[in-house]
Formats: C-alpha cells, sequence, structure tokens
C-alpha cells in the first residue's frame, strides 16, 4: 500500500477553471484507488481470518511431535493387547476365521462384483442401491444367503470394533468356560 502525502495547500485563486477540473478529477482518482486498495486489504483479512478459523491454529513442531509420540504408544499398546490376549485362543480365532471362509460366501459375493460391475457401482463400499437392485433380481430363496455374503464382506473390511476376531474369540472362550468348570484367569492367563 502506497504511504499517503501530507495533504497539498492549492492556492484556488491562482488556479484557472482547467486546472480546477484537472485537481478534482485526479483526487476523485486518488480516491477511489485508495477505496478500492481498502476494499481490496478488507476482503483479503476477512478471507485470512476464515481460513484462520476453519484451519485452526497451526501445530507447533513439538505439539506434531507429542502426537506423533502419542500415535506410536497407542499403536504399541494395541500390538501388546493383541499379543497379550491371543495367547490361548488359537483354536477360538480358527473356529471365528473358519466363519468368513465359505466357498459359499466367495461365489455368492463374486455374483455380487460382477452385477456391481455390470451397472457401474462399486462393490465395496457397496451402496444401498446396488444391494437392493442385486436382491430384487435374485431367487426369493437365495436373498438372505446373499444377504448375509453382501454383509460378511463388508463386516470384514469395514467391521465395527466389537466384531474383530480376536474380541469375538474371547466372548467365544467366554462363553465355553461358562459352561465348563470355572477357573481364575487374569488378562487371558490362568493364574
Amino acid at each position: 500500500m502506497e504511504k499517503i502525502s501530507a495533504p497539498r495547500i492549492i492556492d484556488w485563486a491562482a488556479l484557472t477553471l482547467e486546472q480546477v477540473k484537472k485537481l478534482t478529477e485526479d483526487t476523485a482518482v486518488e480516491l477511489k484507488m485508495m477505496e478500492a486498495e481498502a476494499t481490496r486489504q478488507r476482503l483479503h483479512d476477512e478471507r485470512e481470518k476464515k481460513d484462520n478459523l476453519l484451519d485452526g491454529p497451526v501445530p507447533s513442531k513439538e505439539k506434531l511431535e507429542a502426537a506423533q509420540r502419542a500415535a506410536e504408544r497407542i499403536g504399541k499398546t494395541r500390538d501388546e493387547i493383541s499379543r497379550l490376549w491371543s495367547a490361548g485362543l488359537e483354536n477360538e480365532m480358527r473356529q471365528e476365521a473358519a466363519i468368513l471362509q465359505s466357498p459359499q460366501i466367495d461365489k455368492d459375493w463374486q455374483s455380487f462384483k460382477d452385477h456391481c460391475a455390470k451397472w457401474n457401482f462399486p462393490s465395496l463400499p457397496a451402496p444401498p442401491e446396488a444391494i437392493t437392485a442385486f436382491l430384487g433380481q435374485s431367487r426369493r430363496q437365495d436373498v438372505a444367503r446373499l444377504y448375509r455374503a453382501i454383509r460378511t464382506v463388508h463386516n470384514a473390511y469395514y467391521q465395527h470394533p466389537c466384531d474383530d476376531v480376536l474380541v469375538r474369540a474371547v466372548v467365544r472362550e467366554a462363553r465355553q468356560s461358562r459352561t465348563k468348570k470355572p477357573t481364575s484367569q487374569t488378562n487371558g492367563k490362568a493364574n
């Protein structure tokens, strides 16, 4: 932005009419330029303010490093929990995983993928319209099986944490131990 110069002292009586008109026009042009610059600056400041509100403050290098260290600690903790609880649950985990591995599910899933490709739908994640169209054109006695196959594959890729094989294995083991002689356990290991 240009510096504003000191006001000029004008001897109006010494000026001709042409000079007064010219001076007035020049002053009007100067004022319009100053107004335009002020408007541009105001708009720029408003945009910058909105951007800062949307983005929030830029985190410092220390905050970014602290967040990264926290994420690493969480990852290590999750790995440790899986390692501790997986020990002794191999059989239950195999049983849970076997439920997800079925030639019929594979065949039904392939049929659904072919349907999605034919109608230009994504199959994973599939929009409800693709599933509706697929199930709607299927034989009535196959609908429940096809629905379970689509749901099973989607759950395998986009699953709720409670549907994880390890979590389900712990639940399966707890159910089985209820019917057996009670044993005391801590963190998945016998005392």
